[in-house]
């Protein structure tokens, strides 16, 4: 999942998934006298005593590793130093490959030794089309054909071994993509409407839908190549 913009953020309800994790970033401040034991459960958000955090940033998406850390990705592009960082439950550590700077990209994960794909967002030159993949600690090219798309969003498909991607092309319909490490590239259904964003389901092991046509939040599944209404 990605980490929005602020306007995403008010419009969509899926989006508000990402910030949840990210509150990680800023917890770093000591424990007080009055906190229950680190480790133990509170049903309460607590801060976590840390070396050292992330520069503080906007338009970053967090992402699962193969490793089983989190991937900080991107964030603000007027800050030199917002750049790619990892968090292993306990400490922050700055990572050591790093991709172009970007804003907004979108991120999902893959299971196995598989990692990361990172897709788009906006650079220091405007839209990035580019699509990478994260193996043996090295960003790798995945040569995505659709060029830049606005508003990205990426899902990880059990069902189908599959990467799935939706974006706005320039003229404002959202195109569906799929990806899978043998057959690359494929195009999808076009999704016309206002807003529309992709979210993994893990536990169906799917992918959903959700499509802004006011005044109602359409929800919508993968069915084979199409989506259905749910």
């Amino acid at each position: 999942m990605t980490c929005p913009s602020r306007a995403a953020l008010a419009s969509s309800l899926p989006a508000l998934l990402t910030f949840v994790p990210f509150a990680l970033a800023e917890l770093s401040a000591p424990l007080t006298a009055q906190s229950p034991p680190f480790g133990a459960p509170s049903g309460q958000w607590r801060l976590v005593p840390v070396a050292q955090t992330p520069p503080p940033r906007t338009g970053f998406a967090l992402v699962a590793t193969s490793s089983g850390e989190l991937l900080l990705v991107g964030g603000d592009l007027n800050t030199p130093n917002a750049t790619e960082w990892l968090w292993d439950g306990v400490e922050w550590r700055p990572a050591p490959a790093l991709l172009p700077r970007r804003i907004d990209p979108a991120v999902t994960a893959r299971p196995g030794t598989t990692g990361p794909i990172v897709y788009g967002g906006v650079g220091l030159n405007g839209p990035l089309g580019d699509a990478q993949i994260l193996l043996g600690g090295t960003w790798v090219p995945l040569n995505f054909p659709g060029g830049a798309l606005a508003e990205p969003s990426l899902a990880y498909d059990r069902n189908h071994d599959r990467t799935v991607l939706l974006g706005r092309d320039l003229t404002g319909a959202f195109q569906t993509w799929f990806y899978s490490p043998i057959a690359g590239w494929s195009r999808g259904p076009d999704v016309i409407a206002p807003r529309a964003r992709l979210v993994g389901d893990a536990v169906r092991g799917d992918v959903t839908l959700f499509v802004q046509r006011a005044p109602v939040l359409e929800v919508q599944r993968l069915d084979g190549q199409q989506w259905v209404s749910i």
